[in-house]
């Protein structure tokens, strides 16, 4: 009996032992179980009661043939096994990677004890269970054993799985939009923590020149002119936690200047105490050069005596878009037209109007045309004046062959 009761006490210190190491790395101490390892051990029910204390599966099999000697309640609760079906039981019945398993093994009687690695058990209704393993050599009834402690560790695998397809998704996300994401501290550098991929097809730059300033700030890409009123239009929303949108210039890796949109907002977070922002950055130089090279046509064209009318193919031709110059002939202006206030309709003199109408219905009818001219036709201006017009038309059609719209440029012949 002395033998017997010596193993048991060493069986215990082992337990001990490894809770203790598991209860540093989980923080749960008031878990763990605690015991004098002097403590005197009078009978098998006692060293039961201690052994199942242990809130964590605890497995006692020789290393040979991975026969299971011994297991504690919490074994059972988690593989779902009766203890006696468990007892006799080899390892490899139990174990998804039985390869994996005889290698920690070895690991194990090498090493004395093999802490923390993973590996993953099956359960009586086939659930798979997830285990970080504490193990340790020592003799068990005059043999040599290994005790295993499973740390059933399934759901914070779940957890841990759930977190990163989130942000794999996220990152997809982030990477596939138009522009850049970012995450940058409220400082003089605008120091970015966290910028996507599309940085570099923006500003040249990778994320790794750019993130906490390793080759460059994001102040020093900005255009020296712009950096000012940038700063100033962000710290506008300093603590309100609205969002800003600007417009400004940088400077590329390649010298070249291009026009960016920015939108972001201040986030409930900080970094040393510093305000953090997020947002999205675009590229809007083509939208720009565009709006620009469009508001040049359009002084050319205000300022041309031609006037383009876009028309809705509808009673009345109503106005859907006229150029600003058409109050120089007309005398309404482009709002009056295009609110409805003033139909095209109204503005034809009435013994033309019948004819110019005639002239739209034969030319939409003839298959292939898609564009006619009238013959002159008067006007009455807003005071009353007649004027003779040219009006040459285009056709518009959607994808069913239908006329949609009649497109227009006027012009005024009177002499």
């Amino acid at each position: 009996m002395a033998g017997i009761k010596q193993t048991k006490a060493e069986l215990l210190f082992e337990i001990e032992q490894l809770k203790k190491q598991i209860a540093k790395l989980t923080n749960e101490d008031k878990n763990s179980l605690s015991f004098d390892n002097n403590e005197s051990i009078q009978s098998e029910p006692d060293y039961h009661r201690i052994f199942n204390e242990v809130h964590d599966p605890i497995l006692v099999f020789e290393p040979e043939d991975e026969i299971i000697l011994d297991v504690n309640e919490q074994a059972t609760q988690v593989y779902g096994y009766k203890r006696s079906e468990l007892i006799g039981m080899s390892l490899k019945k139990i174990s998804k990677f039985v390869p994996r398993g005889e290698e920690n093994i070895r690991k194990t009687l090498q090493k004395g004890t093999y802490k923390h690695f993973e590996t993953t058990h099956i359960s009586k209704e086939g659930r798979e269970i997830h285990l970080e393993i504490n193990a340790s050599v020592l003799k068990y009834m005059g043999q040599t054993a290994i005790l295993s402690i499973n740390r059933d560790i399934t759901e914070r695998k779940k957890a841990d799985f759930a977190i990163r397809e989130s942000e794999r998704k996220l990152s997809t996300i982030l990477d596939n939009i138009p522009g850049m994401a970012y995450r940058c501290l409220m400082d003089k550098f605008w120091t970015m923590k966290f910028i996507s991929k599309g940085c570099k097809e923006i500003t040249g730059y990778s994320q790794l020149e750019l993130l906490n300033n390793k080759e460059l700030s994001y102040e020093n890409l900005i255009y020296p002119e712009d950096r000012e009123i940038v700063r100033r239009e962000v710290f506008k929303t300093l603590d309100t936690h609205k969002q800003f949108e600007l417009e400004y210039r940088i400077i590329r890796k390649d010298g070249l200047i291009r026009w960016v949109w920015e939108r972001g907002v201040q986030i409930n977070e900080k970094m040393d105490g510093i305000p953090l922002l997020e947002g999205i950055i675009e590229d809007i130089t083509d939208r720009q050069i565009a709006e620009y090279e469009l508001k040049e046509a359009y002084d050319i064209i205000n300022k041309s005596p031609a006037i383009p009318f876009l028309w809705k193919n509808e009673e009345g031709w109503p106005v859907e878009f006229v150029s600003d110059n058409v109050v120089d002939l007309f005398e309404y202006t482009a709002e009056e037209f295009m609110s409805e206030k003033v139909g095209y309709s109204k503005v034809i003199h009435q013994e033309d109007l019948e004819r110019v109408g005639n002239e739209i219905k034969r030319y939409s009818s003839e298959e292939g045309t898609y564009r006619f001219g009238h013959e002159p036709y008067r006007i009455v201006t807003k005071s009353g004046k007649i004027k003779w017009v040219e009006d040459k038309t285009y056709i518009r059609r959607d994808e069913k062959n239908n006329i949609t719209h009649y497109q227009g440029i006027v012009e005024d012949i009177t002499a």
